[in-house]
């Protein structure tokens, strides 16, 4: 089968959210539809409640296709 792959990364707060949606090119139809929710933490685990600038330097300056 030949896939169509489509991600989208949004910035909610403290969070990356990752969206995916796969479809089959040939029907149109959605193979799979997800959405992946990411937090930072430290070493130790303990939840970080900002992200860091390198990061978000790194999502603002990605390509969109």
């Amino acid at each position: 089968d030949s896939l169509d792959l489509a991600t989208t990364v949004r910035v909610d707060g403290f969070r990356l959210v990752f969206e995916q949606h796969v479809t089959n090119i040939e029907t149109g139809s959605t193979v799979v539809q997800a959405e992946t929710t990411c937090v930072v933490v430290d070493p130790a685990w303990k939840l970080q409640r900002r992200l860091p600038p390198s990061l978000l330097a790194c999502l603002s300056s990605q390509p969109s296709y």
